[in-house]
Parts: structure tokens; sequence; C-alpha cells
């Protein structure tokens, strides 16, 4: 179709904070808005399976992705 872009994984953009260390998954969810400030880590799931905060996002998008490379 023209002038449809294909979707793309951000994980390579976003792999890293400013300071060169890893983006983990609570800055994602943060980045999503404030609502996930105070998250209780027993709730957060990602494909069903219990995935901890502290986890660098792009581990956790390699672990986990979709063959459509996509994390839900």
């Amino acid at each position: 179709m023209v002038g449809v872009r294909p979707r793309r994984p951000a994980a390579a953009a976003t792999a890293e904070t400013g300071d060169g260390s890893p983006r983990t998954l609570h800055d994602v969810l943060l980045a999503c808005g404030p609502r996930f400030a105070e998250l209780d880590p027993a709730c957060v799931k990602c494909q069903g399976v219990s995935a901890p905060l502290h986890a660098p996002v792009l581990e956790v998008w390699r672990a986990l992705r979709h063959a459509d490379l996509y994390l839900y």
C-alpha cells in the first residue's frame, strides 16, 4: 500500500538510557504514563509470564517476543 510504513519494533532504539545503562522494564512502563509509577511487581506480566521490573527490556523482548517481533 502506498503511504503506509511497515511497523517495526523499537527495542534496538530504546535499549539504553542516556547514561549507557540498560533500559529496564520499569523504565519503559514509566514512559507509558505516570499511572505505572507505583506498580506492584507481582502484577507485571509479559506474555502471561511474571517479569521482574529491574530486567533489561531488551532481554525481556528477546525471550518473550512473538514471531512478528512484537512483545504483547
